[in-house]
């Protein structure tokens, strides 16, 4: 089911400059219209560039995972994107500036430092080639648009952008939210981390409710041999886009190579991106696709009109 969709992926691996991204995200609308679902950017500001499956209005349940990827940056560094990457740019400008003040003489030795800050923030280009495990969520949410059918709009499914830059394309979709008046309990946001490595199984949530429970329960539906799902409220480590909705019911499904001493390991996971492990991502699209269609009741009088509206990318 998910081979498809990664093999579709191949020529899209390198999503970190505006021009990959844009690529990708044609790519993403095209799909979107062969299906006949409706596609646009929310919010519609150059800043981030989030694709809207759906409509956001009367979605009950958004899907949703960060499309950006990495830039090469050393291992050590890595293993805490995206925190490192802002960091070391701010460090870096911080010492670009503080040299200039003092020897506004000689300001042009500072200029390689700039350009390195920029460079970690992503601006110079750099992504890496192979980021087959960071794409898992982009292959998950391309398995569902096709599997799972709604008649009334109560799915999206949400593309995110800058999750390298720290959350910030989760951050604008929620603060859109907030100014569309949209921010309601009756809203359920599941999260797609990177699944392609690991049989460890992590909920990531910062509240405990009923919803990821059941979102539990629909996984472990179906047998995965050595697989464990495995609880974790408002960890300190390891946090992603979901932090973005936190005053909503809200889950994020995670895979972990290792655990030591309870605790989960990534094993440098943005530079051993290589692999994937596609039977993950099959299992987690099983397990939403069969939450969804159990607990998303539908109803006539929500059906939408027959006319498709896809507002293409900027």
């Amino acid at each position: 089911m998910s081979k498809k969709c990664f093999e579709d992926l191949i020529f899209y691996q390198n999503r970190l400059s505006q021009k990959n991204k844009k690529n990708f995200r044609d790519f993403i609308f095209e799909r979107a219209g062969e299906l006949g679902l409706r596609s646009e950017n929310y919010p519609r500001f150059k800043g981030q560039k989030n694709v809207l499956i759906g409509d956001i209005k009367k979605a009950k349940y958004i899907v949703a995972a960060y499309y950006d990827t990495p830039i090469k940056m050393p291992v050590f560094l890595e293993k805490k994107a995206p925190l490192s990457n802002l960091i070391l740019s701010v460090s870096l400008l911080i010492v670009a500036i503080a040299f200039i003040a003092i020897f506004s003489r000689f300001f042009y030795l500072a200029i390689p430092i700039i350009l390195l800050a920029v460079y970690c923030f992503g601006w110079l280009g750099g992504g890496k080639r192979f980021n087959f495990n960071t794409t898992s969520g982009v292959i998950c949410l391309l398995d569902l648009m096709k599997e799972v059918k709604t008649a009334n709009n109560t799915i999206a499914y949400v593309f995110l952008d800058n999750h390298f830059k720290g959350f910030l394309g989760a951050k604008a979709m929620y603060t859109q939210m907030e100014k569309d008046n949209l921010i309601s309990l009756d809203k359920k946001i599941i999260f797609i981390d990177r699944i392609g490595q690991g049989k460890n199984f992590v909920l990531d949530y910062f509240r405990e409710t009923k919803f990821i429970d059941e979102v539990k329960e629909s996984l472990e539906a179906k047998d995965f041999g050595k697989a464990k799902i495995n609880y974790r409220e408002d960890t300190k480590k390891d946090k992603s886009d979901y932090i973005a909705f936190e005053k909503l019911h809200h889950v994020a499904i995670r895979a972990y190579p290792s655990v030591k001493d309870k605790e989960f390991l990534l094993n440098n996971a943005y530079y051993n991106d290589k692999n994937i492990d596609l039977n993950n991502v099959d299992y987690v699209v099983s397990g939403i696709k069969t939450f969804l269609e159990k607990y998303n009741i539908q109803t006539e009088e929500e059906a939408p009109k027959k006319t498709i509206k896809n507002v293409m990318n900027e």
